[in-house]
């Protein structure tokens, strides 16, 4: 039997347990998002995380830059603040007019506060294995996994995508799993049969069929006719379990997505205990 997993009731019970702890500081954590130009799918991801933090009594300063901005300006917001223990996240990508280097922006943000993990030093800590901060959708990921009691050592993934956000971030993670991790690409020639597991993060509508797995983890998103798709046609797919984008028709109102924005709540409160937040 197929079962398609509607991830709410995770972030639900997760968010009354991150509330209690905060709740019991007497600061607050802070996170800053910063985003450059207009992109409708960064729009709507920001005020997801921006609605789960004020949830749990996060608080939040979202700025959007203009689309002209330089390189420099966007540095001076990244360091320019006057609230402790404050976390810091670059939306991307960045909706720039001109070309801007964004691993050297994002090396601006101190490792302690980069709750995205995209720094150098962060990144460096998980392909070392010895994560700070990860990245949340591949946490997200690991924890869809533990929710559903899945043993990943010994088993054969296939990870497709290859972005340090997630694809490269979460072939680590397995890997520290000890799981047998094959990473693709959406030009990738592979067989779908012979894995217990295939994570997809291409972000193309429904361009993968006929995957024949334990489970599925589908972490694409694109809009086709206003609707939201992920890369995988699930109706073609033999599995156990799967998670997918939301979907009306399905009945299924939360995905990866939603656990990606717990992870990052959880990242958030733990880059304010490690700055001395109490």
């Amino acid at each position: 039997m197929s079962t398609i997993i509607d991830t709410k009731f995770i972030i639900n019970r997760e968010k009354v347990i991150s509330k209690e702890i905060i709740d019991k500081f007497i600061n607050k954590p802070h996170l800053k998002i910063i985003s450059v130009g207009s992109n409708v799918s960064n729009e709507k991801y920001v005020n997801n995380k921006l609605n789960h933090c004020k949830d749990i009594g996060i608080t939040t300063n979202y700025i959007n830059l203009n689309a002209n901005i330089n390189k420099s300006h966007i540095i001076n917001v990244i360091k320019n603040t006057d609230k402790p223990y404050e976390s810091i996240i670059l939306q991307l990508p960045l909706s720039c007019n001109q070309k801007i280097d964004v691993q050297s922006v994002l090396e601006n943000i101190p490792p302690n506060k980069d709750v995205d993990g995209l720094t150098i030093y962060n990144q460096g800590r998980l392909f070392i294995g010895n994560p700070f901060f990860v990245p949340a959708t591949p946490l997200g990921c690991i924890t869809f996994l533990k929710e559903i009691n899945y043993n990943l050592e010994g088993k054969n993934v296939l990870v497709i995508g290859r972005s340090q956000l997630l694809g490269n971030s979460l072939s680590q993670l397995l890997l520290q799993h000890n799981a047998t991790v094959t990473q693709a690409h959406s030009n990738s020639k592979f067989d779908c049969d012979k894995y217990d597991v295939v994570v997809s993060a291409v972000g193309k509508p429904l361009i993968f069929k006929n995957i024949s797995a334990e489970i599925i983890i589908d972490c694409g998103i694109s809009f086709v006719n206003g609707k939201m798709v992920g890369d995988i046609d699930i109706d073609t797919c033999h599995y156990k379990y799967a998670t997918i984008p939301p979907n009306k028709d399905k009945n299924i109102s939360a995905g990866i997505g939603t656990i990606t924005c717990l992870c990052l709540l959880q990242n958030i409160i733990k880059s304010f205990t490690i700055q001395g937040g109490y």
